[in-house]
């Protein structure tokens, strides 16, 4: 986290999101090991009411057009309130990752890069062993299923691989991973 993200200095405080109508909406927390997820807000019934769209021109929820505030209750921002669109954006998409800390990146000189926790190295581990034991089971291995398995859980960046037939061996590699991840495919 020092690297990534600098040191922890103070807690913001809980954000309250709240569209026109004063419905409460929360932020969808980002899975783990996703570079990027959208910003979307839901309301207690798990709708989609806000978003923050990758594309303009696919906006039908933007923050904006739905008039979405965001109050602060405890930490340093306590009783203070938001309706401007980019700042409301802003705390959402710190949101996604869990409470709001303001951080240092001067001191240990952090680059701001996202990088994963001991937890999700771990969950990386244990998912991988599950879906080389589900799918080689038997000794028979379907590189398909293992690719849009990784794909899913993982949400690698996977080579874009245009025919199955043929191939005997055809290596997929993940960017957000320190190594690379190799997977083999055989031909089914």
């Amino acid at each position: 986290m020092d690297n990534g993200d600098g040191i922890a200095v103070e807690w913001l405080g809980h954000p309250i999101f709240r569209d026109k109508e004063g419905r409460e909406l929360f932020v969808r927390r980002m899975p783990i090991f996703f570079e990027t997820f959208p910003v979307v807000l839901v309301d207690g019934d798990g709708i989609v009411r806000a978003d923050v769209p990758f594309r303009r021109a696919e906006s039908k929820y933007s923050v904006e057009q739905v008039g979405v505030t965001v109050e602060f209750y405890g930490g340093e921002l306590n009783g203070v309130s938001y309706s401007d669109p980019a700042t409301v954006k802003k705390y959402a998409r710190r949101a996604q990752l869990g409470e709001i800390f303001e951080l240092d990146r001067a001191t240990l000189k952090s680059d701001g890069v996202f990088r994963s926790s001991p937890r999700g190295w771990f969950t990386f581990g244990v998912e991988y062993v599950d879906c080389r034991c589900y799918f080689v089971a038997d000794g028979v291995f379907n590189g398909i299923l293992i690719i849009e398995f990784l794909r899913m859980v993982l949400h690698c960046r996977a080579m874009d691989i245009a025919s199955y037939a043929g191939i005997q061996e055809q290596k997929i590699y993940c960017n957000f991973l320190p190594m690379q991840l190799s997977v083999f495919i055989r031909e089914i």
